[in-house]
This record gives structure tokens, C-alpha cells and sequence, in this order.
């Protein structure tokens, strides 16, 4: 059985505000998501802007592996506000387990190691984010696994990660932002990201979309929600195929160990 961390990146009294619309939270998306895939898994979250929701004793090597979700926060994977999260990232890292991410978690991992973030000049990618393509690394790589060269996936973002770190291997891309995901394996890291989100439903993006007023720096929206999604958006094990990749690969590690 695995033994799954995942970490909420939202702050509490917007946690508050999605249960009492009957919304769930980030990381309830990411556990329903991977239990597709692994439904003995054991889930444990812990909230890195409202720790004094955590659990009790948690200890991170105790972890098979660790997921970073999305987050509604009004600044930036670069700006002092994200401290928190990016003090608690760097000792999930140094627990040396692999770590997946969507969206903000991609983008503070990138700060974090040493890359950039700024809201992207083409606007926000809402709804689906069309022909995600691999590049010839990201074909190669095991979290792609049995997708094809070009697909579509769930998104809902403003900012993206406009400078990779150094050592970081670039692995998808589409029109509207260039780093669709990354990997980056150096020092004891094991890490993957997507800026899209396959644990969101296309509903769910667009209940966000309509209860969330606009962030700073969101002067052009793009919004896509299609009638007839693709089936890397609409099959739930196909838009969740990422993620099946990324639990094969930490029990891969896990056995190795």
C-alpha cells in the first residue's frame, strides 16, 4: 500500500469558503484523482498557509510520496508571500521522495530551484488547454507514458514558469505556455509537474472560474469550455493517465529502496 502526502497550497479561509459552497478543496481533488488508480492508497494532507489544520505527527520520510496541488493565492510563486510554501517545499524535497505537481506547485518548485514565474502575457488559460505536445524528452519520459505526442488536458492558471531551472529537463508545451510540465532529478530530487491539471474535472475549472473574481494581473482572459472535451479531459482514467504513471513510478522506487 502506498503512503500518499499531499500538500494544500490554499489559504483557510478559502478552504472555508469552497466547503461551505459545497466545492471541494484542492487536495480532495488530487486524493479522488490518484485513488482512481490506487484505492488502498493511504492520503494524508498537510496545508502549508494553514498549518494549524495539519495533523498531528506528521513525519515526512515516512512518505512513499508527495503531491503539490493547485492554489487560489493572489501572488506569486516568486513573491515574499509564497515563503511558506516554499520553506515547506524545500523540506519535502530534501525527504528525497518523488514529488509530483500541477499548477502553482509546478510553479513554486521552479522558484524554489531556481527558475522564474510571471503572469502570462497571453492571458489566463481557463477551461482546456488545448494541444499540449511533448517535446522529444518529454516522448521519452515515463510520466507520458502510453499519451499520445499531442493531446488536451484541464487548466486554469495566470502565471507560468517563463525561466526553467538550471538541470531541469523540459518536457511539454502548447500555444499558449511554453512549460506545459517539466522534470528535474538532481541531488536526491525526483520531481515532475504539469501547469495543467489532471486531477480537475472540466466542471470543477469552470466552478472555480465563476466563483473566483480576477487576480491581480488577469488583463486578458482565454476561457474554453467545449461541449464535446476531448478524451484526455472527458475519460477520467485517460485525463488522469499522468498520474497513474507517476504511482507506478513511486512504488518503482519504493521496491527499490
Amino acid at each position: 500500500m502506498l503512503d500518499i502526502l499531499i500538500v494544500e497550497g490554499s489559504l483557510g479561509e478559502a478552504l472555508d469558503a469552497a466547503k461551505a459552497a459545497g466545492r471541494q478543496a484542492s487536495h480532495e481533488t488530487y486524493r479522488d484523482a490518484l485513488a482512481l488508480h490506487r484505492s488502498n492508497a493511504r492520503f494524508t494532507t498537510i496545508f502549508a498557509y494553514a498549518p494549524e489544520r495539519d495533523p498531528q505527527g506528521v513525519e515526512l520520510e515516512r512518505f512513499d510520496g508527495i503531491v503539490l496541488g493547485g492554489s487560489g493565492v493572489a501572488w506569486s510563486a516568486g513573491d515574499p508571500e509564497a515563503r511558506p510554501y516554499l520553506d515547506l517545499l524545500e523540506k519535502l524535497f530534501a525527504a528525497g521522495k518523488p514529488v509530483v505537481a500541477s499548477c502553482w506547485g509546478l510553479q513554486a518548485a521552479a522558484v524554489l530551484l531556481g527558475g522564474e514565474v510571471a503572469a502570462n502575457a497571453k492571458g489566463k488559460e481557463v477551461g482546456v488547454a488545448r494541444d499540449i505536445t511533448l517535446t522529444p524528452e518529454g516522448r521519452a519520459h515515463w510520466t507520458f507514458e502510453g499519451l499520445p505526442e499531442r493531446f488536451d488536458q484541464p487548466a486554469i492558471h495566470r502565471d507560468h514558469v517563463t525561466r526553467l531551472p538550471d538541470g531541469a529537463v523540459h518536457l511539454a508545451y502548447n500555444d499558449i505556455c511554453e512549460i506545459q510540465a517539466f522534470g528535474f532529478q538532481d541531488g536526491g530530487i525526483d520531481f515532475v509537474g504539469y501547469q495543467f491539471h489532471p486531477e480537475f474535472e472540466l466542471d470543477y475549472i469552470r466552478q472555480l472560474h465563476e466563483s473566483r473574481a480576477p487576480l491581480p494581473g488577469e488583463t486578458i482572459l482565454l476561457a474554453d469550455f467545449p461541449d464535446e472535451p476531448s478524451t484526455h479531459v472527458r475519460v477520467p482514467h485517460e485525463r488522469t493517465r499522468v498520474l497513474a504513471n507517476w504511482l507506478d513510478h513511486v512504488e518503482r522506487v519504493k521496491s527499490n529502496a
